[in-house]
């Protein structure tokens, strides 16, 4: 296996290994006393990513993989220490301000890297590549829900290790030889967005991955919430969390093999209809049922990332691959930022119950989009 591959296994692994993620809306909920306040951290850090992810994959683009990936991998470790302090609003902001940094000029880099590395055993070695993080989440979430009972702050504390580690494999990365942009970064911008417009497959695709994280990544972030509505004790949330994360393990290891019986239509297909009944089931639930059907929905969440970042880098080009991802990943994160603040806000009028049915019904106009996308046929034999 080469080098890079081992480095970005490493790499998403140890970033797993993030023991506050049972507890992070709770860790500053505690401090901001407000969830709408909570939410607007989480949209902030959305926008801020809105904002820095086209540059940053054209950085990617002009400069090369592994100097996005380095920097990346410290600025992510220095972003901890500012969470770590915490206890104040701006602490927060300052916290996401670098991470959100760290998470963009990553953005594109990683996979980019990944296909030029191998690229044609791009659809199994991302799946993988998917795979290892929640995987390192579901222990670290394991293991923080017990940390939590301690003391929230230590769960932060205790992550900065791995991050740090993550950081220092990347400085093993061999650069692959690649087509280099010689355009400036604006000009290079310009030109992959009018590149996009050309490809309507790539378009429908941003707008998919817009309304997913809309719902998906907003349910997942505030599912803590959620948890203590239900009323569910603080140390069954890592057990929960160990169960969302290791359940996006599993499906990302399955997806290809998934899309490869069914189809990669019916796959998608499957990855937004499954989740709007979980959400259904968990609202209509109590107690650790409750939280047991909305974790769940994770595993079709692991099935369905390969999958649209194949199509990426699918109707991508060398010269202005990363950028592409990149403009899909600015989707995400515009989904997220649009969604987050107003359910926050709607939840301190009403319920983190109520408002999950709101979230559920965000997948609805996906069915109708993923109608339009032309994917590969269904294989007749599994590989």
């Amino acid at each position: 296996m080469h080098r890079n591959v081992v480095v970005l296994y490493a790499y998403s692994l140890f970033h797993g290994l993030m023991f506050f993620l049972p507890v992070f809306a709770l860790l500053l909920e505690r401090s901001l006393e407000s969830v709408f306040l909570v939410t607007t951290i989480m949209a902030l850090q959305a926008i801020i990513n809105v904002l820095l992810e086209v540059p940053s994959g054209a950085i990617s683009d002009k400069f090369g993989r592994k100097t996005c990936i380095v920097w990346s991998g410290l600025l992510a470790t220095v972003a901890l220490v500012f969470l770590f302090i915490g206890g104040s609003y701006f602490m927060y902001v300052m916290y996401v301000l670098i991470n959100s940094v760290a998470r963009s000029i990553k953005s594109g880099a990683d996979t980019s890297l990944l296909y030029e590395t191998d690229p044609k055993n791009f659809k199994k070695l991302v799946g993988w590549h998917h795979a290892l993080w929640p995987l390192g989440a579901s222990v670290g979430s394991f293991i923080g829900g017990y940390i939590a009972v301690v003391n929230l702050e230590l769960t932060v504390l205790c992550s900065i290790l791995p991050f740090f580690l993550a950081f220092v494999a990347t400085l093993f990365i061999e650069e692959p030889k690649m087509h280099r942009t010689t355009n400036t970064l604006a000009h290079h911008v310009r030109e992959t967005v009018a590149y996009v417009m050309h490809k309507p497959q790539l378009f429908i695709m941003f707008l998919i991955a817009l309304l997913f994280f809309a719902s998906g990544e907003v349910t997942h972030q505030i599912d803590p919430l959620f948890f203590e509505e239900k009323g569910i004790p603080i140390h069954v949330f890592g057990f929960l969390a160990m169960v969302y994360y290791f359940l996006e393990f599993l499906g990302s290891m399955i997806s290809y093999s998934v899309s490869k019986v069914f189809g990669e239509r019916n796959t998608m297909y499957l990855s937004a209809i499954a989740p709007m009944v979980l959400i259904v089931l968990a609202v209509i639930s109590g107690g650790l049922l409750a939280g047991l059907l909305l974790v769940v929905s994770s595993a079709f969440w692991g099935i369905r990332q390969p999958l649209i970042m194949n199509l990426y880098h699918r109707e991508a080009a060398d010269h202005n691959r990363a950028t592409v991802v990149s403009l899909g990943n600015l989707a995400n994160e515009l989904g997220f930022a649009i969604s987050a603040p107003i359910i926050g806000l709607v939840a301190d009028f009403i319920s983190v119950t109520q408002v999950m049915l709101v979230l559920g019904s965000l997948y609805i106009p996906v069915l109708l989009l993923i109608g339009m996308i032309h994917f590969e046929k269904k294989s007749k034999v599994l590989v």
